[in-house]
């Protein structure tokens, strides 16, 4: 299953939500969890949550509150009547590389095989500080994380 998917469409609003959070957070990594659904070849992220209020910020790291994700992703997916719920985390480095590190693999293993995680093959949205560009990577279930193609929905 995870060899099918091949791209990532990010909503706008998704979009504008990460940034607002980047441009709040000065010289510190932030994140946050991602909402949406996996559908054909693609995943489709449809919201965006901060990193909630017990968060911890770093130059070079930043730990999401999970209780506060686990919130967001659970009133989206009653928002949506349960078509959207957890399909990943972002976060921003402070550089221009958007390529995934040693400690963003480990995250999205341990996320991959959470209990309370709605997906075994999450995705993570790398957002770089320094050129307001992104990347998508998808947990391939082993020993990487496999880059998505990416495109922006307009709605």
């Amino acid at each position: 299953m995870v060899g099918k998917f091949a791209r990532a469409v990010i909503a706008k609003e998704a979009l504008v939500q990460i940034r607002q959070e980047i441009r709040a957070v000065r010289l510190k990594e932030t994140g946050g969890a991602l909402v949406g659904y996996f559908a054909g070849d693609a995943v489709y992220v449809t919201a965006a949550s901060g990193p909630g209020p017990k968060a911890v910020r770093r130059m070079f790291s930043v730990e999401i509150d999970g209780a506060f994700a686990k919130e967001f992703c659970d009133a989206e997916s009653t928002k949506s009547g349960g078509l959207v719920d957890y399909v990943g985390d972002w976060h921003c480095h402070p550089c221009v590389s958007t390529k995934p590190s040693g400690p963003d693999y480990k995250a999205m293993k341990v996320m991959s095989g959470f209990a309370g995680s709605t997906t075994r093959t999450p995705i993570t949205l790398i957002y770089s500080r320094l050129t307001s560009r992104f990347s998508v990577y998808l947990f391939d279930g082993g020993s990487q994380l496999r880059p998505l193609k990416t495109a922006r929905q307009k709605t």
